[in-house]
């Protein structure tokens, strides 16, 4: 549409559409429900309620720590608000100071690191299960998902550079994050690690791999096995801190072969792979130093400092993009406070008799406004509708301005000129005698 400069359409006083359609997909994901007898789901788990499957494939279960492992989306009992529970079933967890990791799990905080919550075992489900308890993100995909899998009407997204420099420094973070709090990442599967929004990537399913390996160490002492001596925890921390940098350059690889035809690279050494790519130099040197044994987390993240600032750049746009979308949502807000107030003190029937909304009526003009704002006609007496009128009048009635209005009743017998100020007296007086 081409309109000039001073001009506006109704959608600029919202949402922009595809925002407000994502935004609408995401809101009905979290209110989706299913009877718990349908799938033979438990009603409660511990104080966990309204079980709901979010995996692709209700009847299926995908193998995860080495068991059998199912995730929901529930609704907490103490705070009334949605989380994600993964289940893995038929865990051997015989005491409590198995779930110990969780505490400084918990303490973990990260943009891109899904929080932990709570971690208990539960025989809700007929077996020992292992429950954890994340944040939940309605219609998150995990990068295989997003990358390699065709969901509904959604192509798999292309993998670029861009999007590989993004993931690596977020990644970072995250790993960042994890080992000042003494732990390590173990394992950057991409089944684990999921897109929250558009190129927004968080580790998931943090705590489960140290409580499963904690049980399993256990496991093993009671079969007589001895727990190996010379390696303290806190060194086996620091090796493992160390190796997550290549874990991290290994799941860079697997991503960035994808973009290239490389026919069976089961054979050819990374270096091989990472040669033939068609990225950067600057990409694969970084890619070759992540797969060196003698790399180090501090070294990376020197070379990988330009493009931190590259991505914090990007992410600080599409903050002030959702700001400014925000504060017209915080408008129409108010309006709709205001209009339920106009509503609910006009025209109710109990108020027919009443004397003080006659014409003579000192509420009357609160009626009149109405048919202004609403019940617009031109000269030859056809409905008008401008939205814009109508928001404007809301606006200058929510802030109580100075300003006059000529209020004419319908066969043009009454006329009042009153101030936005006066007026919003009026609805805020016969509002609260309501009340």
């Amino acid at each position: 549409m081409n309109k000039r400069p001073n001009e506006r359409t109704v959608n600029d006083l919202f949402l922009s559409g595809n925002l407000r359609e994502y935004l609408q997909q995401k809101n009905e994901a979290s209110l989706r429900a299913i009877p718990n007898s349908q799938l033979n789901l438990p009603l409660h788990v511990g104080p966990y309620h309204s079980l709901y499957p979010v995996d692709k494939h209700f009847d299926k279960t995908d193998k995860s720590f080495g068991y059998l492992a199912t995730i929901f989306k529930c609704v907490s009992n103490l705070d009334g608000r949605l989380y994600c529970m993964r289940r893995l079933e038929g865990v051997p967890i015989t005491s409590g100071k198995f779930l110990e990791p969780i505490k400084k799990w918990k303490l973990v905080d990260s943009a891109n690191v899904v929080k932990v919550y709570d971690a208990f075992t539960s025989k809700a489900f007929g077996d020992l299960s292992l429950i954890t308890i994340y944040d939940y993100y309605p219609l998150s995909l995990n990068l295989m998902e997003t990358h390699f899998y065709r969901i509904g009407n959604k192509d798999p997204e292309l993998i670029t550079e861009a999007i590989l420099w993004s993931y690596i420094v977020q990644l970072t973070n995250a790993a960042m994050e994890i080992h000042n709090k003494g732990l390590f990442v173990g394992e950057f599967d991409p089944t684990k690690i999921i897109v929250t929004n558009k190129g927004r990537v968080r580790l998931s399913s943090c705590a489960i791999g140290d409580i499963v390996e904690a049980s399993k160490d256990h496991n093993q002492f009671q079969n007589g096995n001895q727990k190996v001596e010379g390696e303290t925890d806190g060194a086996k921390v620091i090796d493992e801190q160390k190796k997550d940098l290549e874990r991290l350059g290994g799941l860079v690889l697997n991503l960035s072969k994808s973009t290239t035809f490389i026919k069976d690279s089961s054979t050819i050494k990374p270096m091989e792979i990472i040669d033939r790519l068609t990225f950067s130099d600057e990409f694969k040197k970084i890619l070759r130093y992540c797969l060196t044994p003698d790399s180090t987390w501090k070294h990376f993240q020197e070379l990988l400092a330009p493009h931190i600032l590259e991505v914090a750049n990007g992410f600080e746009n599409s903050a002030d993009y959702m700001e400014s979308s925000l504060l017209t949502e915080v408008e129409n807000a108010r309006l709709v406070r205001l209009l339920c107030k106009l509503d609910v003190i006009s025209e109710r029937p109990e108020f027919i008799k009443d004397g003080s909304w006659s014409e003579t009526g000192e509420r009357y003009p609160i009626k009149l406004f109405k048919d202004y704002v609403f019940h617009q006609v031109d000269e030859a007496g056809n409905s008008v509708v401008d939205l814009t009128h109508i928001v404007n009048c809301l606006n200058k009635l929510d802030s109580g301005v100075d300003e006059n209005v000529l209020l004419v009743s319908p066969d043009e017998m009454t006329c009042l000129v009153m101030s936005y100020k006066r007026l919003k007296e009026l609805v805020e007086s016969s509002f609260r005698s309501l009340s």
